[in-house]
């Protein structure tokens, strides 16, 4: 069973989100990484001295490395199973409906025409076939499955060209070249990887993947839903009102439900985040236990399964699939869609949002999420699944001076500025100062998923990553107890994140997303930014958030005379629209003058 919660060790810990594929974006990680980095041999992971790692999810889809990460990751995990914590993500989860959606002949004879119920704009299977002028076999309906209905147009070729390099031994050949900078772009010739991989080959790879033996699967039953490290919870998504302390039963469908309760419970509000996230992983362990049982569709169902309204298709017809039909692992399914799990999971949720037509991309913490995880001592949420450009975003959150809830449990009283927006959860600029909004009193979002740090993108359209690679380490100190009103709660010494670093490297790869980084982040520069500003993590009226702070010297020419260097703060500022992301290198005394605008 996996690990739900570290002992109380000093552990540092590294963390790296949405790989998805990118053996590129992975080996600048740990380059930057102190945690961990490569053995002689270039292929295998070592873990250093007091020191923990945490991936966060989506390991696969976008990049012709899945099955070898997958190896990596996991023999990581075996190797220190107290010290590697790995999560799961969407794309992990959903490549188990496989075996249900492509394996039978049963489902093959479903030649349907349905959008899948999670995204009505995406052509169903007939409307797609004929676009592209194809028969149906297994081989075009995978194709369609995962461009479709996975969000990897390109996975099913980039499974070829691994299973390519993996016969011709190019993955070794890669490892001993000086510079591993064009590893996820090389171009094999095409004709070739097709006469060595057949189409046939492929499909039998994502089938074989999650067999009881497949990597997919063995991943799955190593990693977990959520972790809490000391003062710091790990999910793929995001912790919000709506899930908060749910945990589903085996009754809960991956099917499009928007219950107002989904089947399952909601745990007490005293119950420690330690006792919830154990049963999610529970359920994890039960719902994999389940699929390996029966991977594929129980019976055929019936003709009396009764329909409601939101259950048609947008052209009014029923959808293909019989509702009555079960199959394995159904929940851990659901709990990889929104809309399966009428929005109660911690794994497709988000604090970042994708709003096309204004500066507003970030989304409130709910007071009620604020006050639990307070009283749990967390102070701090990692998170990826959604995009958020160039760096990580730092999200920084308050209670309310106006909520009627008792205040977190703190070591000293605060009164908090008035100057309060949006459920009184986000402090703006002019209510910021040392003595209104301290840091102990926040809770910190940290998203830290970039892969479309660079979406413009013409020579690779399909790697968005562009340049950027980031590490983010968090350091522990011990303190002193608080006392802690929750009896469940973990009686042994506290230990607290009081050192964030995020160290990010916009690369040397000869393409670069000029439109965003021309005049703000030159090709090799590298970034180490600090977090204990008061203006870090908030949002000028413009919608321009306050990224990180880095100490430079100063150019001052009375500098070079002085015997102790001095260092000037400059701030990282980013604003995004939709997806396109701009990048602000402000001095301090510009961003004061900015927020008081």
């Amino acid at each position: 069973m996996a690990h739900f919660k570290t002992s109380t060790r000093d552990l540092n810990i590294s963390y790296v989100t949405d790989i998805e594929g990118n053996f590129n974006f992975f080996r600048n990680f740990v380059t930057l990484s102190p945690a961990i980095s490569f053995d002689e041999t270039g292929i295998n992971l070592r873990l250093h001295d007091g020191y923990g790692f945490v991936f966060g999810g989506d390991l696969y889809d976008k990049g012709p490395y899945d099955i070898r990460l997958s190896q990596m990751l996991c023999d990581l995990k075996d190797k220190h199973p107290d010290r590697v914590w790995l999560l799961m993500g969407n794309r992990d989860i959903n490549k188990l409906r496989l075996s249900s959606e492509l394996c039978t002949p049963q489902e093959m004879e479903r030649l349907h025409d349905d959008s899948p119920f999670w995204d009505p704009f995406a052509p169903g299977l007939i409307t797609w076939l004929q676009h592209h002028q194809l028969p149906h076999t297994r081989v075009t309906r995978l194709q369609w499955i995962l461009e479709c209905t996975m969000g990897a147009p390109d996975a099913f070729e980039f499974r070829r060209q691994e299973l390519y390099e993996i016969k011709t031994n190019y993955w070794h050949h890669l490892h001993q070249q000086a510079s591993a900078t064009q590893s996820s772009t090389i171009m094999h010739d095409v004709a070739v990887m097709k006469s060595l991989v057949s189409d046939e080959e492929v499909l039998q790879s994502f089938i074989d993947s999650v067999a009881p033996d497949g990597f997919v699967v063995r991943f799955l039953q190593l990693a977990q839903i959520a972790v809490r490290i000391h003062d710091t919870v790990f999910v793929h998504g995001a912790i919000t009102a709506k899930g908060l302390l749910y945990v589903p039963n085996m009754e809960l469908k991956h099917r499009h439900l928007w219950l107002q309760t989904p089947p399952g419970k909601f745990l007490p509000l005293t119950t420690d985040i330690d006792i919830w996230f154990q049963e999610l992983n529970i359920l994890k362990d039960k719902c994999l236990k389940d699929y390996l049982q029966r991977p594929h569709w129980e019976g055929e169902g019936g003709n009396n399964v009764t329909y409601q309204t939101r259950d048609y298709t947008p052209d009014g017809h029923l959808p293909h699939y019989d509702w009555s039909r079960r199959r394995g692992g159904e929940p851990l399914l659901a709990l990889q869609s929104f809309a399966a799990s009428s929005g109660c999971n911690v794994c497709v949720e988000a604090y970042c949002k994708f709003n096309q037509h204004s500066y507003d991309n970030a989304n409130p913490m709910d007071e009620k999420v604020y006050l639990y995880l307070k009283t749990c001592q967390i102070n701090k949420v990692i998170v990826g699944h959604k995009p958020v450009g160039v760096t990580p975003l730092i999200l920084r959150y308050s209670p309310s001076s106006t909520s009627t809830s008792p205040p977190p449990p703190t070591k000293t009283t605060t009164t908090l500025s008035p100057k309060v927006i949006q459920a009184g959860l986000w402090e703006q600029g002019e209510a910021l100062n040392e003595k209104t909004f301290p840091c102990s009193q926040c809770i910190e979002v940290v998203c830290c998923d970039t892969s479309f740090s660079d979406p413009t993108s013409k020579i690779f359209p399909t790697d968005k990553r562009g340049i950027v690679a980031c590490d983010l380490t968090l350091k522990y100190s011990r303190t002193s107890m608080v006392t802690n009103p929750n009896p469940n709660s973990d009686p042994n010494p506290s230990f607290i994140n009081d050192d964030m670093r995020i160290e990010v490297c916009f690369g040397d790869r000869n393409v670069l997303g000029q439109a965003v980084l021309t005049g703000v982040l030159s090709q090799n520069e590298k970034v180490t930014g600090h977090f204990d500003h008061k203006y870090v993590g908030k949002c000028t009226s413009d919608g321009w958030w306050v990224v990180l702070q880095e100490e430079q010297q100063s150019n001052d020419e009375n500098n070079h005379n002085d015997k102790e260097v001095k260092l000037e703060t400059r701030f990282l500022l980013s604003r995004t629209l939709g997806r396109d992301v701009t990048l602000l290198w402000l001095s301090e005394q510009d961003l004061i003058l900015k927020f008081s605008s």
